[in-house]
């Protein structure tokens, strides 16, 4: 059964957990005014935090200290409202109560989903949302990799966290014998003999004799040699030999009347003997025929002699007399007849060859004339035997009649419709040739030549499911399809706020708990109707944050809590209220390649170099190469130069890439098929910490996944190549696996980025070698429609990577736009700097490195007082750099070399370091 999204397990339950109690305040200053007492801080989610202690009585004298500070509530509770402060001391007005103390807080469970306990198998995935650790089950149909080659059968996902195997009858049972075959017949192994005479080369045979076993021979005539009158070929037990006649056994073709004999001399050879029996007729009835020690005599009777009627000898063995042939003695024959010349009688013999009408059809043999006029039996190899039999040929072998059997597969109507290749005419060689289709429930099969059906077993899933009605079309064991429950097949309507349940085949979504956390819609906690929404409780917001109407109502920001929240546009910077955001003091670079090895097509290992402004290393980050808990391996293909973009997320806290979920040394990974090689998104946070959680295991199959975006980290859009069903645009979930497309057009798209909370692309085939806006702002859903930039060309550019930036304060959002061409410098490639008017952009300068003729590919950047710093890789074949463009205003940029590869490596993509 297929089907695809993903239920996330764990939630977070906020009732569930214990307040924590208010510690005491602390002792009121000497007098004065007396301090305001603080806030209670905020603890973990959970209970309401115990109220501070009293105030000590405040001394006289000046200004009140402030009370001090509860102490530490109970593990698990949120912070409470602070406790009442004490009154002041009778010097002035007292000294505020202490602060409440802070509530219990719950400790993160971990920080990555490879922090969490480890599953049960692979069919549960590790997450880690918010903090808490949680499960998530692998999609139906996902193969597991533990397998028993040649079972007919495949360890998968079955949706519900387990594992279960189902027939694969792509699976062959390969038992290395070219005599038998390799067959899956509904999950069961088999191999079944070959059929007689296929041919093989194991252990000295050369033919399978329909057992199994490669043999020298099945008949004699597949043996080398030819058969003779003295000796006959074998084929005994599969091994070829020789049957030799006994000695003086005569040959079938003689020498009539030549005093000889050809016999056999029990070696297998011929001999001829003297043979007086054997005697002469010269056909004259006037000699005495004879043998004398093997050879031929002819004596004349005496002159007067009767040689028939009137007729007398001569003397010299002739007959006189005659007037026609007629009066001569003797009868004519095929080979020979009487004459009479000048009264004498003669007799005239026909040409040596000369054939006779009398015959025996398929003796291997031909009667003719020998010159003598006699007639004689010759070998005839073109005389065959026909026994009938369509699964036999007929063979002479020097006179030697004998059958052979047809090859296997020859067409016969004997008894069956195919030749077995041992002369016997069946009803099958393979399951192929019995009637009947093959379904999820039965099959034909061929067994020792007779065909059969075979049933699945009862309750094999069938291919053809409706996914998500609690049912699962199953085989009855007699051929039949039957619907049974299966409450696995729950219904998942991708709400993270409902619950996907089957209740005894009955689907339903009723709504997940009130604070049960999502991350949907720009929500974090479920409203326990089944809506994600941005809070339910104030605590949902944040220190000092409220809840209204489940939006967040933001505190001020303090500017120094480590936190960025409020209206900060980085951690305590930044925003109308707090001091503005350091400039970016170095960038990072995409790296494909270790350098040991070639690169082609093959998955190379990647890294994620880390320099200054100048191009000093930093560090470098690696990408996994290899699976670790939920993280998967990243790679991308070592020759693929639109691979590898790099993004800073929209809030400026991560680096995103996109790649390969394959180990490097996998072979055309860009051609691989996504169901089996996920691509796979890394989020990398400015610690340097990784994470590969999220996979598409449909998106870009095929094809190349290239470029990759955020705005928080908290979800993904992922470009690439592929078809209209899986190419162009793609919105996933963190830590998820699957995906939705959300754009078709272009199907061959490049990199994404965020800027100003629109999502952005680019592309470079049809009409959309430009920039485009990706529907509205940053969506989810299918259907969105790409909007190319007014002003961009349609035609001729090559855009890859490209920077956005709001720098004039007269045009609302973006008005200032960088864009890597990888076309060649003189065919306007280059980084291109743009304008907008606020309705048309315009382009008014493009910077190129004079000492190169490429143009760029990767694009980085940010604004450095009134410059702007961009960072771009060069679209060099080999040995490419990274080069520093500074943007001053005028025509033309500063241009510095600052970092280039080394061999069998190659830069890609570059963003900003995050924050």
């Amino acid at each position: 059964m297929t089907q695809t999204g993903c239920e996330l397990v764990a939630s977070v339950d906020r009732s569930k957990i214990p307040e924590g109690a208010g510690g005491a305040g602390g002792s009121g200053g000497e007098g004065g005014t007396g301090g305001v007492g603080g806030v209670g801080g905020t603890g973990g989610v959970g209970g309401t935090g115990g109220e501070g202690g009293t105030g000590g009585t405040g001394g006289e004298g000046g200004v009140g200290g402030a009370g001090g500070e509860g102490g530490t509530g109970g593990t698990g509770g949120m912070g409470g409202e602070g406790g009442t402060g004490g009154d002041g001391g009778a010097g002035g007005l007292g000294g505020a109560g202490g602060s409440g103390g802070e509530g219990g807080s719950v400790p993160a469970q971990c920080a990555v989903p490879a922090d969490c306990p480890p599953p049960a198998n692979e069919c549960v995935e590790r997450t880690c949302v918010l903090g808490m650790c949680g499960t998530l089950n692998r999609p139906v149909g996902t193969a597991v990799s533990t397998q028993t080659p040649g079972d007919c059968r495949e360890n998968q996902c079955d949706g519900n966290g387990a594992v279960t195997s189902v027939p694969n009858d792509a699976d062959l049972p390969v038992d290395n014998n070219a005599c038998t075959q390799d067959v899956c017949t509904l999950g069961t192994p088999s191999n079944p003999p070959a059929a007689s005479g296929t041919s093989c080369n194991e252990g000295g045979g050369v033919l399978c004799d329909g057992a199994g076993a490669c043999v020298e021979c099945v008949t004699a005539v597949q043996c080398p040699g030819q058969d003779t009158a003295c000796q006959v070929r074998t084929c005994a037990a599969g091994m070829c030999g020789v049957n030799n006649a006994a000695a003086g056994t005569p040959l079938p073709t003689q020498v009539p009347g030549d005093c000889q004999v050809s016999q056999c001399d029990g070696n297998g050879n011929t001999t001829t003997v003297a043979d007086d029996a054997d005697l002469p007729d010269d056909g004259s009835a006037c000699t005495t025929d004879g043998c004398v020690s093997g050879t031929p005599t002819h004596t004349p009777l005496p002159a007067g002699t009767s040689c028939g009627g009137a007729l007398t000898c001569d003397g010299n063995g002739e007959c006189s007399g005659c007037a026609t042939a007629d009066d001569c003695p003797g009868q004519d024959t095929a080979c020979q007849v009487r004459t009479c010349t000048a009264g004498m009688c003669g007799v005239n013999n026909a040409a040596a060859g000369t054939a006779v009408a009398t015959q025996i059809p398929g003796d291997c043999h031909v009667n003719q004339c020998d010159g003598n006029g006699h007639v004689v039996m010759v070998v005839d190899d073109g005389d065959v035997p026909d026994d009938g039999n369509a699964c036999t040929t007929g063979s002479c072998s020097n006179g030697v009649p004998g059958s052979e059997p047809t090859s296997p597969g020859t067409d016969c109507s004997d008894g069956g419709v195919v030749c077995d290749g041992a002369g016997a005419c069946v009803e099958c060689l393979e399951a192929l040739d019995c009637p009947g289709q093959s379904t999820d429930c039965q099959a034909p099969s061929c067994a020792a030549g007779s065909c059969e059906t075979v049933f699945a077993a009862v309750g094999t899933p069938t291919s053809s499911q409706v996914v998500g009605d609690c049912m699962r079309n199953e085989c009855d064991g007699a051929g039949a399809v039957v619907s049974a429950v299966y409450d696995a097949d729950v219904p998942n309507d991708n709400n993270q706020c409902t619950q996907n349940v089957c209740t005894s085949g009955t689907p339903s979504n009723p709504p997940s708990s009130a604070g049960a956390v999502c991350d949907q819609a720009g929500g974090a906690v479920c409203d326990g109707a089944g809506v994600c929404v941005e809070c339910v409780v104030d605590a949902d917001c944040g220190p000092g944050g409220t809840c209204e109407s489940n939006q967040c109502e933001s505190a001020p920001p303090t500017c120094n809590d480590g936190i960025q929240n409020g209206n900060e546009t980085g951690v305590d910077c930044g925003g109308p209220d707090c001091p503005a955001c350091p400039e970016p003091a170095s960038f990072y670079v995409v790296r494909v390649g270790t350098g040991a090895d070639t690169l082609n097509q093959i998955a190379r290992a990647v890294f994620l170099e880390h320099r200054d402004m100048d191009g000093a290393l930093l560090g470098t980050v690696a990408m996994p190469t290899a699976v670790s808990g939920a993280n998967q391996p990243l790679t991308l293909a070592g020759s693929s130069t639109a691979e590898g973009g790099l993004s800073l997320s929209g809030n400026g806290a991560y680096l995103i890439l996109a790649g390969y979920a394959a180990a490097p040394g996998t072979g055309n990974v860009g051609g691989t098929a996504s169901a089996t090689t996920n691509r796979v998104v890394a989020r990398v946070n400015a610690a340097g910490n990784v994470d590969t959680t999220t996979r598409l295991n449909v998106a870009f199959s095929a094809n190349s996944v290239r470029g990759a975006t955020s705005q928080d980290g908290m979800s993904f859009w992922v470009s690439g190549n592929g078809t209209a069903a899986n190419g162009g645009t793609w919105h996933i979930g963190h830590g998820t696996t699957g995906g939705t497309q959300i754009l078709s057009t272009p199907s061959n798209s490049r990199f994404s980025h965020v800027f100003g909370g629109q999502l952005y692309g680019s592309a470079g085939s049809g009409n959309f070698t430009n920039v485009f806006a990706v529907g509205t702002g940053l969506p989810t859903t299918a259907g969105q429609t790409a909007t190319v930039l007014p002003g961009m060309p349609t035609t001729g550019a090559s855009p890859l990577s490209f920077v956005l930036l709001d720098r004039d304060p007269g045009v609302p959002g973006m008005d200032t736009m960088y864009v890597a061409d990888d076309r060649s410098v003189a065919n306007g490639g280059g980084v291109q700097k743009w304008t907008s008017n606020g309705t048309t952009w315009t382009l008014v300068a493009t910077f190129t490195n004079p000492a190169s003729t490429t143009g760029f590919r990767g694009l980085g950047g940010a604004v450095s007082g009134a410059n702007v710093v961009l960072f771009a890789s060069s679209a060099a074949a080999s040995a490419n750099e990274v080069v520093r463009f500074v943007d001053t205003g005028a025509a033309t940029a500063t241009v510095t070399s600052v970092a280039t590869t080394g061999a069998n490596t190659a830069y890609r993509g570059v963003a900003m370091s995050p924050h």
